[in-house]
């Protein structure tokens, strides 16, 4: 899924500029984020898409799991996009 999400930017169309669309990290920390004492690190993966007015994409943030992988919460990601799209 992650590759559909780069395909959601790079076929825009846009003809002049440069444009930064997407920041990716991986968080870890001991037990923070399950909600519960893992007594174990844990981490996720976190997509931010930055606004561009110009091409009309909306500020997202989307912080996965902790068992998510980075396809799953690109799909997430894409999802949301595109959704804006179509309102």
């Amino acid at each position: 899924m992650l590759i559909d999400l780069q395909r959601y930017f790079t076929t825009m169309g846009w003809y002049v500029g440069t444009h930064t669309f997407i920041t990716m990290r991986l968080e870890g920390g001991f037990e923070a984020f399950s909600g519960r004492a893992s007594e174990t690190w844990e981490y996720r993966w976190v997509i931010e898409i930055h606004e561009n007015q110009k091409l009309k994409i909306p500020a997202v943030l989307v912080k996965g799991g902790r068992f998510e992988d980075i396809d799953e919460v690109a799909k997430r990601v894409l999802r949301k996009l595109k959704a804006n799209d179509k309102g």
